[in-house]
């Protein structure tokens, strides 16, 4: 049986046609799936910011209530930050009921906008965290420091600081205390020279656990004595001294090269 050749282009032609339809129609909704995707995305990192930082204030409220007379001014800063979070939660949920009215680009610019904001959110209870554990560390300054001690590896440690401080809390602190507080000796061979002229070493020290200055035993196994200078923020420098005796005399030392890191 012949077909007609025009029968035959017309058939080629609605199939090209139906093609072209069904990969339009794909595209369209691979498109309107990346766009969905786009705006869940935004969505679960504005919830995970926020989580975040009502998770930080609940601890720095918990924290800032166990400090004896701490300033009402980290209390005032606090509330200001939990009303910024209530804010954003405020201004998000009013966001989200509105987003159908909008074409997606225009969502998307509000979206990363709120976004913008909670992120900032972020850096703000950031700093409320190292004002809250300056306020901390301030009491190292009234003799709350231990004696060294051996530990392992081949290490000594300083107690700088007693705390209850939860887990989470301990490397901002490390930070804190890194800033405000270093470890100096003197040389048994320094014991020769007169006092007005003797130099104190600095001795490279890694804060850890929030409240612990680690350094090489091979410093203590030379020290006639050990200098701990704390520089709370706002007071002047308290310097802690512990004089250091050995079994054995300490053997004149060339030099103690150059520090390594901890």
């Amino acid at each position: 049986m012949n077909f007609p050749r025009v029968d035959i282009l017309t058939g080629i032609l609605a199939i090209l046609a139906l093609a072209i339809i069904g990969a339009c129609d794909l595209g369209r909704r691979w498109r309107a799936r990346c766009r969905a995707r786009e705006i869940i995305t935004i969505l679960n990192d504005a919830n995970n910011s926020r989580a975040r930082a009502l998770t930080g204030l609940r601890t720095m409220a918990g924290v800032v209530t166990s400090l004896p007379g701490a300033s009402q001014s980290l209390s005032r800063h606090g509330v200001g930050l939990l009303d910024m979070c209530a804010c954003a939660a405020a201004s998000f949920k009013y966001l989200i009921r509105d987003l159908r009215t909008m074409s997606h680009a225009r969502a998307l610019r509000h979206l990363t906008r709120e976004l913008l904001k909670l992120r900032c959110q972020e850096a703000a209870l950031r700093q409320f965290q190292l004002e809250v554990l300056r306020e901390v560390s301030a009491q190292a300054a009234s003799g709350t420091v231990a004696p060294p001690e051996p530990v392992r590896r081949y290490r000594a440690a300083f107690t700088v600081l007693h705390h209850d401080l939860p887990g989470e809390l301990w490397p901002v602190m490390d930070e804190v205390l890194a800033a405000g507080v270093q470890l100096r000796m003197l040389d048994a061979d320094q014991l020769k020279v007169p006092e007005t002229a003797r130099i104190w070493q600095p001795v490279p020290a890694a804060f850890v656990n929030g409240g612990r200055a680690v350094f090489n035993r091979k410093y203590l196994e030379r020290a006639a004595a050990l200098q701990m200078v704390i520089r709370p923020a706002g007071h002047e420098p308290k310097i802690f001294e512990f004089t250091v005796d050995h079994e054995r005399p300490v053997k004149p030392a060339k030099w103690l090269g150059v520090a390594r890191s901890i």
